[in-house]
Formats: C-alpha cells, sequence, structure tokens
C-alpha cells in the first residue's frame, strides 16, 4: 500500500503546490490545511548561482493549478529561445519539492517539469493524470513544504540527476520522458542557474 501511494506523491504536491507564485510584485494567496501526518524532513535549501536573465520588478512568474493540470509562467526574461524540440535540453526547468500526508501517511517528493522558452516567455503547462502519472487515484491528500523554483537551461541533468537518475523513482510522463513525478525522494537540482522561485516581490520605497 505504501508503495502505491508513494506513486503519486509528487503529482498530487505538483497539482496543489502552486497556490504562492507572485504574478505581480505586491500579490500572494495561499490555502490553509492540517495534515493528519508529517514528514520528518524538509524540501532542501535553495543554493546555487543566480540566473542574469530574470530582474525583480521587470521579470513576472506565476504558477496555478485546477484539479490535476499545472500550469507555469514567466515573463520579462532576458533567457535566450529554445528551439521548440520537447526534452532536446534547452528548455527551461521547474521543479516542485513538497511533503504530502496521504490518508495519514507521510511522504516527500516532488515533480521534474519543462518548458519551451520563446521572446523571453516560458509557458508550462501539464495534465498530470493524462501523462500517466497516477494524480488524483488516492486520497485523501494534503500537500505542504511546497515549493515551485525553475532553473536555467541545463543539457546534462536528465541523465545525471533528473528523470533519468533512478534514485528519486521517477514516473516518467508519457509524452516527454525528461519530464516526469519523483515519488520517492525530492527531485535533484539542476547545476544551471537558479531563475526565479515561489515568493512575493515588494519593491523600495
Amino acid at each position: 500500500m505504501r508503495a502505491q501511494l508513494s506513486l503519486i506523491i509528487a503529482v498530487v504536491g505538483s497539482a496543489l503546490i502552486t497556490s504562492g507564485a507572485a504574478l505581480a510584485a505586491d500579490k500572494a494567496s495561499s490555502t490553509l490545511e492540517q495534515p493528519a501526518s508529517f514528514n520528518a524532513t524538509s524540501p532542501p535549501p535553495l543554493t546555487g548561482t543566480k540566473s542574469t536573465k530574470w530582474v525583480n520588478g521587470t521579470a513576472k512568474g506565476k504558477s496555478k493549478f485546477s484539479g490535476c493540470t499545472v500550469q507555469v509562467q514567466l515573463k520579462g526574461t532576458t533567457l535566450p529561445d529554445s528551439n521548440g524540440i520537447p526534452g532536446s535540453g534547452d528548455e527551461v526547468i521547474c521543479i516542485s519539492d513538497n511533503d504530502v500526508d496521504v490518508n495519514g501517511i507521510p511522504l516527500a517528493g516532488g515533480t521534474i517539469l519543462r518548458g519551451e522558452v520563446s521572446g523571453g516567455s516560458v509557458k508550462i503547462k501539464a495534465d498530470l493524470a493524462a501523462e500517466g502519472t497516477g494524480c488524483g487515484a488516492v486520497g485523501p491528500v494534503v500537500e505542504y513544504d511546497s515549493r515551485i523554483t525553475c532553473y536555467e537551461p541545463d543539457p546534462a541533468y536528465n541523465a545525471a540527476a533528473g528523470c533519468g537518475n533512478p534514485a528519486c523513482t521517477p514516473i516518467l510522463f508519457a509524452s516527454d520522458p525528461t519530464q516526469c513525478a519523483c515519488s520517492a525522494a525530492y527531485p535533484t537540482r539542476p547545476g544551471s542557474a537558479l531563475i526565479a522561485t515561489e515568493g512575493a516581490f515588494f519593491p523600495a520605497p
């Protein structure tokens, strides 16, 4: 039973993670819930270099969910255009980290998403149920300690640490095996620069 539940942790978390990202500089919203169990670990801290392709207050981002559909959008960046071919390694990489209570069982995991760049913008839309991840198959579920972070492209990431890494027990997307749900551990970070993470920006007065 635990093994079955672990298969959906990352996809559930991805579908629920998106409440706190900032589109405008001073607006954010979230929901509050009470998990029946608590995971002993927390998502790993953010580390690494920061992208020069993003400027707070100029570039903007948001994320949202509807059922098992997850969307992430970035705009106003100076990222170069990608080639438009999924899984070729030149896409922006967005990672969700989350803890999840599944019917009283605490689990940890996340999701690795990718998006093409065009004119400084990135649009990611993933139907986690259609991708074969098992989203919505088990409940009740409470997701917490969640975060989405986007990184610059990293061509070596997939095989070395992404969906090609067996450590996270990946559930590969049906449409693109370089995107997946990590069902047994938080996703490993790419080696590329961090573009943006969930948060709210308040400019200097």
